[in-house]
């Protein structure tokens, strides 16, 4: 056949085998593709037209749900399946067995957005039931700008990701202010947490020490015209102490915090240290720090309203103050209570009227947390309807993982010392400051805040461990802002006879010259002794009062001339035999100490002690030693890792070091050359 034959067959073939594609339930765009919008109704129906046999439908997504009924293929419209993420199309090809053109429809099938929606619990107020307001807050030093978000939250059908990535976000102002920054929307996790974008993107929180008045819009990519838009408009307002109530004006002046599991941190400056932060907030004073147990009751007390203006007749008005608690995941737990007093008619200007209590119950989170500060919004109505700003109160809180209890071991010598100390703070002695500091952000970081006891005490003890020289754990606030922070070492400068005695107490009232308590020695220089009180006060801060303080002393039962015992590591001359039973290497000479394990912040602490202080745990039979920043299961353990032996004197054979055997760099101690000796009973539990 010709080549002209050939192609007039061709032309032929095209006109008899063309297939054709019409669509129902979309509409065109300029871009050539079918768009229709996601849910019930209609469906996105493809129908071919051909005069060869059965069409074979092809679709370039994987997944997409169809269905094929002869020559029509259907897209479910209310299938979340059918919406791709922005950018993307649906590709089907309609084709038979001779066919020559294999028409391609391209389908998109649109989210819808039902609302904008501004998050509870996010710094957002209802003002009226319809507008909302939020205060203008700038970060203090150390807070995350995160925490000052309110979040807007957009409902889409379908409720995915890939209906998120065709939002478009939008702020605009609606009240200029000059010199204030530009408008930014941030992409936000479900907990407002700033994220990298698609964590979660249906989300945008606006900083509230960003900008004034705002309108937030959000609309599809596609949607040119702007008429599937969505706006919510936000009044950011500068924070105010007064706000009115009908004809009068009143400002907050004071409130205190309570309830059944909330108690008194103690103030560490005063000499004695047995004075108690005060529970109340009072306008223009410092805030105290306050303490609650987790999951425990929430209570303020007795709020102080000071009149601005004369009352000239009965007045009615509502308060309402809603605390947050910014959680360990990064969540906003916040809870609003309300109550509602009469000011008489002829109250006069300047007079304070107490408000009824403001009871949250059980509101504190059930994890340990330290907030600084805890942040309460105080609103005030005039017909519990339309709200406005009263004031923003902040206040450190410390949540401990259960109430702080009571230790015997705290109370070292009611005959010598003062037996009464601190018997104020509900028979707990160890509510300081910077141990509900420490304790509180090891249980943070080690155990994600969690309030289980086993983990809690595992948490605290790791304070002292991690990373232990240095260990910047070990550090006492500054509370009245100097700038000058103290860090805690373990027998510091020990071989200078002018250095500073260490602290032998935690809290009792010692002279300065003999080593002051944890919190007056200058120094911050601490003995053995004060460090178990130290791990065993933050434990009872958390409600774990089942530690015992453990006398560990040189044996003079092994050894009558014993005098003291090596700490790791010392040297022994390996010329001369050891022995497990007896002195054997001459001191100096032939035994010698070599570079001493770290102590909490010193790295030279003395080689070697008559006595030590460690803790024992009864709960899980295990042996805690702060000092250095060790764990041993039993006496022996505890012994065989910390100890090198004995040092003896005696006339004959002078000082002598030994009961040790493997000289070298595996040194094995007889495990009896200290004694263990409860302190809560006096009892023996190794010797």
């Amino acid at each position: 056949m010709s080549e002209v034959g050939k192609k007039e067959v061709l032309i032929e073939m095209e006109a008899i085998y063309k297939v054709s594609v019409a669509v129902t339930g979309a509409v065109k765009n300029s871009d050539d593709v079918w768009v229709a919008s996601f849910g019930a109704g209609a469906d996105i129906v493809l129908t071919a037209t051909t005069n060869d046999g059965t069409v074979t439908w092809t679709c370039d997504k994987a997944g997409v749900v169809t269905t094929t009924t002869g020559g029509s293929l259907t897209l479910k419209a209310d299938d979340a399946t059918n919406v791709l993420p922005y950018g993307q199309v649906i590709s089907v090809k309609a084709s038979t067995a001779r066919s020559l053109e294999h028409p391609v429809v391209k389908v998109l099938l649109l989210p819808t957005i039902s609302a904008l929606t501004l998050m509870d619990n996010h710094y957002a107020f209802n003002k009226n039931g319809t507008d909302w307001y939020a205060l203008s807050m700038k970060p203090l030093v150390g807070d995350k700008a995160t925490d000052f978000n309110c979040t807007f939250k957009a409902t889409t059908a379908p409720d995915n990701a890939a209906a998120w990535s065709h939002l478009s976000w939008s702020a605009t102002r609606t009240l200029l202010i000059v010199g204030s920054k530009a408008i930014n929307l941030y992409t936000v996790d479900k907990y407002g947490n700033q994220a990298s974008i698609g964590t979660m993107d249906n989300m945008r929180a606006l900083r509230l020490h960003e900008t004034r008045d705002v309108t937030t819009m959000v609309q599809l990519k596609s949607d040119r015209d702007g008429t599937g838009a969505v706006s919510k408009g936000i009044n950011v307002v500068n924070p105010t102490t007064s706000a009115g109530a009908g004809a009068l004006k009143l400002e907050l002046q004071s409130f205190a915090f309570a309830g059944d599991d909330h108690f008194l941190v103690t103030k560490e400056k005063d000499p004695h240290l047995k004075n108690l932060y005060t529970d109340t907030w009072t306008k223009g004073a410092k805030a105290a720090p306050q303490g609650y147990a987790a999951n425990g009751k929430m209570k303020l007390t007795a709020p102080g309203l000071k009149l601005l203006n004369a009352a000239g007749q009965d007045t009615t008005i509502y308060v309402q103050a809603t605390p947050y608690f910014p959680l360990v995941t990064g969540a906003i737990a916040g809870k609003t209570v309300g109550v509602t007093f009469k000011v008489p008619n002829g109250t006069a200007k300047g007079a304070t009227v107490a408000l009824p209590d403001l009871d949250f119950a059980k509101f504190v989170p059930d994890q340990v947390m330290i907030n600084n500060p805890l942040r309460i919004f105080w609103e005030l109505s005039a017909d519990n309807s339309t709200w406005a700003p009263l004031a923003v109160t902040e206040t450190p809180v410390y949540v401990t993982a259960a109430k702080p209890v009571y230790t015997t071991e705290m109370v070292w010598d009611a005959a010598v010392e003062d037996a009464d100390l601190n018997s104020a703070v509900l028979k707990s002695v160890c509510t300081y400051d910077s141990l509900l500091a420490i304790s509180c952000q090891a249980v943070l970081d080690f155990a994600a805040g969690a309030t289980a006891q086993a983990g809690v005490r595992d948490a605290v003890a790791r304070a002292f461990s991690d990373s232990v020289n240095p260990n910047m754990r070990m550090q006492l606030l500054d509370r009245e802002g100097t700038g000058v922070k103290t860090l805690l070492g373990y027998w510091l400068e020990h071989d200078d006879p002018n250095a500073p005695v260490p602290a032998q107490q935690v809290n009792d009232q010692i002279d300065l010259d003999e080593g002051g308590n944890v919190f007056t020695n200058e120094a911050g220089n601490v003995a053995c002794g004060a460090w178990a009180d130290l791990l065993i006060t933050m434990w009872a801060l958390h409600g774990i009062g089942n530690a015992h303080k453990i006398a560990v002393d040189t044996n003079t039962g092994l050894d009558p001339d014993a005098e003291v015992f090596l700490v790791k590591n010392w040297t022994y001359d390996a010329s001369v035999a050891m022995s497990n039973t007896a002195a054997t290497h001459e001191y100096p000479g032939e035994a010698s100490p070599a570079q001493v394990v770290d102590g909490q912040n010193n790295a030279a602490s003395p080689n070697w002690f008559n006595n030590h202080f460690i803790v024992y745990d009864a709960t899980n039979n295990s042996y805690y030693d702060p000092s250095y920043g060790t764990t041993a299961a039993d006496p022996k353990t505890w012994v065989t890792s910390s100890a090198d032996g004995l040092l003896t004197d005696n006339l004959v054979d002078g000082e002598m070091a030994g009961y040790a055997t493997k000289p070298g760099a595996n040194i094995v101690p007889n495990d009896k050359v200290v004694t263990f000796r409860d302190l809560t009973d006096g009892t023996f539990l190794w010797q």
